[in-house]
Order: structure tokens, then sequence, then C-alpha cells
């Protein structure tokens, strides 16, 4: 959402980055001098830390060095996910429909899941009704949140039988602020008046169970002051707050707000938005906070017996783009040209990844010459980026300052050509899906009565292919720290359809072991595969070394290494 009050903020210069308010007990990725100090602004992750901390059969991605011992003779490659043919998806309905979804404006913010019981993929879309007069007493949409489902992931259906017909919804008014007697038209609304919504199933509850998708959003209305309230659904569809509707923690809620399970830490984090410090008058500095459950005399899963058994504590760390350090004042020096707007936080296969929709270029000069519907513009527009890190502390920037975002915006007069915003995750079917909102027109726009263009898009990426490391037509060689093997087999995934790789197991010195040498290794040639398996002489048992701590060394040509994996089996 981009009301004139935000441009106001903007132009007086709104700073967006994300603070973790630390909590209970997160967990630590650098250890003693071996990785980077965590430091507000430091933008590194930790490398070459000689602890394996993976649990037994997880993967390792290569999105950093934190498994890397050395290198040589290869790069680190971003790869972008390759959008739908046929986006956006979800396209605009008839008359009906427009009661309460916006022609102009789908989805600012969203979140997806796929649903292993029902199979299906489901998704959460923030939708804009004609209603009540905002803060600054102009005429405003205001946003609630529908649903839709999917078996394939692309071709979704609203599912308006859900018993929440447009006459019923809470709090909706008409043009007049009048409240809305008719007509009964069954719509797909499942979340009235909130901004910032997004869901989760939760893994660590039965499929049966009350509380298995929980959500976090911020109610809407000045009266509510920002703050963000959470709750729990047994279907995804028909949601009961917590805390008997009373939000669970403080300022803000006017970007995403997520609350998603931890497996490493143990425990529910909750993320919204961070007054961090300035006014309209000056600068305005606004993060994202990420907080964690209070567990000392109670379970952190027991959301039910104590839902605001939240640790607001203003002991920070930052997750921001300070590349060229802080003012005095304690703002990013590059306000200006970059800043993070929302993120959202997605744990997987040991790494944090943050899910970045980022402001870029000349953030202080709000466009005054109106909409140009076919051109890609290359100032106040978003870029969807991430960033990485072991430990929630501290975060690899790498790609937003190589401006490499993952999913690129749209050519001349499609639909996402000025920004790529609110994006999703969903693994299923051996490859990620990444929903997004797709913007046709930029962030911020002064004087301009039409909203901009929103749709919902779809793109998808290979399992584990965030990042690789690349190897030429020279040899190029990686050997990790010790790694403890607890599998059967060693699973690679790695594309090299035109090249070659082999793996030799070292001992924790570094001594070739007899029957896993180089000169043992059975070639992977001509291979392009997530989950190869590699072998030695026609073996590809991994037994004799269950238990025991072993580097991995890996030669490859012409050839792009993503992952690898010892399967138990």
């Amino acid at each position: 959402m981009f009301s004139l009050l935000e441009q106001h903020i903007i132009s007086s210069g709104l700073i967006a980055g994300l603070v973790f308010v630390l909590a209970g007990t997160l967990p630590h990725g650098c250890h003693g001098n071996q990785g980077s100090v965590a430091k507000r602004g430091s933008g590194r992750t930790c490398v070459g830390v000689n602890v394996d901390n993976n649990p037994p059969g997880s993967k390792r991605l290569f999105v950093d060095d934190f498994f890397i011992e050395s290198r040589s003779g290869v790069t680190r490659t971003l790869h972008t996910a390759k959008k739908y043919a046929h986006n956006p998806i979800l396209p605009a309905k008839g008359d009906d429909y427009a009661k309460w979804e916006h022609a102009d404006r789908l989805a600012f913010y969203m979140s997806a899941a796929f649903d292993p019981v029902d199979r299906r993929f489901k998704l959460w879309y923030e939708t804009h009704m004609p209603g009540h007069s905002d803060m600054l007493g102009l005429k405003a949409s205001y946003s609630s949140f529908a649903f839709a489902d999917s078996v394939d992931g692309f071709n979704f259906t609203r599912r308006t039988d859900l018993g929440m017909s447009y006459s019923k919804v809470p709090g909706l008014l008409d043009e007049s602020d009048r409240p809305i007697t008719g007509p009964d038209i069954p719509t797909n609304i499942v979340m009235a008046k909130a901004h910032g919504f997004t869901a989760f199933i939760d893994p660590t509850v039965a499929n049966n169970a009350r509380d298995r998708f929980k959500a976090a959003w911020g109610p809407e209305g000045i009266e509510a002051g920002g703050t963000t309230s959470i709750g729990f659904s047994a279907d995804g569809t028909h949601w009961i707050p917590y805390n008997d509707g009373v939000p669970v923690i403080g300022r803000a809620s006017d970007t995403v707000n997520q609350i998603l399970w931890d497996p490493r830490s143990q425990q529910y984090l909750l993320v919204n938005r961070e007054d961090l410090a300035g006014d309209d008058s000056e600068v305005e500095v606004r993060g994202t906070r990420i907080v964690g459950r209070i567990n000392s005399s109670d379970s952190s899963r027991e959301l039910l017996a104590r839902p605001a058994a939240w640790l607001d504590d203003k002991e920070n760390s930052f997750l921001e783009l300070a590349r060229e350090g802080l003012t005095e004042e304690g703002y990013p020096r590059e306000w200006r040209d970059r800043q993070i707007h929302a993120t959202t936080i997605w744990p997987y296969e040991g790494v944090y990844f943050a899910l970045l929709s980022v402001m870029e270029g000349k953030l202080d000069q709000i466009p005054n010459e109106g909409p140009a519907e076919s051109v890609r513009h290359e100032h106040n527009i978003v870029n969807f980026y991430i960033a990485t890190s072991r430990d929630l502390r501290t975060w690899n920037y790498d790609w937003v300052y190589a401006r490499r975002p993952t999913i690129e915006r749209g050519a001349n007069g499609e639909f996402d050509k000025d920004g790529i915003h609110a994006v999703t995750i969903v693994t299923e079917g051996g490859r990620h899906l990444f929903y997004y909102c797709g913007m046709y027109e930029r962030f911020a726009l002064a004087g301009v009565e039409k909203i901009p263009l929103m749709r919902i898009g779809v793109a998808e990426l290979r399992l584990d292919g965030f990042v690789s490391l690349d190897a030429g037509d020279e040899e190029g060689v990686i050997t990790t720290v010790p790694i403890k093997l607890q599998g059967d087999r060693l699973a690679i995934n790695i594309d090299a359809h035109v090249g070659s790789l082999l793996i030799e197991i070292l001992d924790k010195d570094g001594n070739p072991i007899p029957g896993f040498t180089a000169a043992e290794a059975d070639h992977l040639a001509g291979v392009d595969n997530v989950s190869a398996t590699a072998s030695w002489r026609g073996k590809s048992s991994l037994s004799a070394l269950s238990g025991q701590h072993v580097k991995l060394r890996f030669r490859l040509r012409r050839a792009s290494l993503y992952s690898f994996q010892d399967v138990i089996i």
C-alpha cells in the first residue's frame, strides 16, 4: 500500500531495514574468531566455521562458504527464477468481484503454502475494497485478505464457498462510510480489515489440530495503532484470533507481518516493522523486527496458553542496507538509493533466507510526471533480492549490492515492470515456486489518483538452485570443513550436462581414505540431476564411514554445483 501519507514519509526520508529483537535462545552460527563479527551494518555471513551443526540427513547449500575450507577455480553464481509463461495468475473477475477486489490493486501482500493433507496449494492475498476515509481525510480503500487454492500451483480458484458473504464481511463500509447491508454475494474473503497478513502451516502440530494454520496481521484503522495480531485456524480459512483479539505486540504492522516456526531454535518467531528513530519532519528510520518467544517456564509452542509472551526488547541487532556506514543519527548513508521495505524470513536446510523487497533509485525524489504505463522505470522501483544468514544475526547482502535480483522485473508494458514485491516461496514437486506481487508502476507517485496496477505472478526455480559454484574449462576444486557423515549415500545436486564431477573423501586431517580416493571415484559426466549419487568403482555405500568426520573434495569442470546431502535410507 502507498498512501499519500506514506508518500510524505518517503519524501521526508523514510529508512527501512530489518531489526531483530533477539529473545530466548536464537541460533548461533559464528564461533569465536572463525566467523565474521555480528554487528550492525556488517553485512557479512559466517565463513569457514569448523563446526557441522546440520541435522542428520540434511542438505548443505553453497549459498556461502560456511562449509568450505578452501576453493579454487570456481565462481559463485546467483540463478534467477523463471517466470510462468501465463502470468499473471488469478486474473481479474467481473463486477461482483470488483466489490471486494480493487481492479487496479491486488495482492500487494500475500503468502502461500502447500498442504500435504489435501495436496493443494493455498494462497492468501490482499484485496482492496471501497471503504472508509484514511487518516488524512482522503478517500481510500482498505485491505482484507482473500483465499484461493490450486492443484498445480499455477491455476488457482477463488473459494467463494467458504460461508462469508459480502454483506457479512466485518466492518465493511460503502463509499459514504455507511455499513453495507447488501447484496448477499458469496466472497472468498477470510480476514477482513487487515494489513500485511501472512499464514503458514505449523509443522509442530497434528494434521487435525484446530491450530494447524497460524497467521499474523496488522488490524486496519488508526485506532489499532499499527500493532500486530496473531490467530489460528484448522483449515486456513476460518480464523480465530489469539489473545481474545487483542494485538500481542506493539508498532508497527504496516508492511509484512509474519509468524513462523524456526526448527533450529525450536520456537516461534514473529516478524513485523519497527520504528527505529527519527520522525516525519526529518528522517523516519524504520525496520522490521524478529521477536522470539519467551520460553522460560512455558513451552514455546503454547501460544494458546500465553499468546502475548513475546519479548519486546530494545537490545536489537539489524538487518539493513548500510554498506556505506551509518550517519551520526544512526541511519544508513545510502538510504536515498536503496532501502528494505518488507521482508519475510524463510528457514531452509540450515540457512535463513531473508526475502527482501528493496526500494531502489532516488527514493527522496517523488515522481511527479504521472503514470507512464508502458515504460519500465529505474527509479522508485522495487526489486526482489535474497540475503542469507546462518544465525539470524549476521547477513550477506552481496546480491543486493551487486544488483542481482532473484526475479527480474518485467520489460516495457509487462505487468511487473516496476516492481517484484512480497515474495513467498513454496517448495513442492522437486522445485521452488515464488509467488509475488508484480507492480506495473513505481512505488511512489505524487499527485496520482490512479492506484498502480498490481497482479500476482509466479516463478519457478530448480530445487536448491539459488546459488551454485561453477567451474569452466579449467578444473575447479572445493574442499569442505570436516563433516560428520551419518547417511547411507552421498547425493549431489549438479548440472554437468556438458561437463563432469568427481568426489574424493578425505579424513579430518586431509588424507585420502582408501576406497574413496580420486583415482577410485566414478565421474558424474553429462548429468543434470538434483540428486545424483556419488560412487567409487561402482559402489555408493557410505556405511564404512558412518559417524566419522571427513572432508569432501569436489573436482569439477564445465559444471555447476548447488548442494550435497548424505542421504539416510
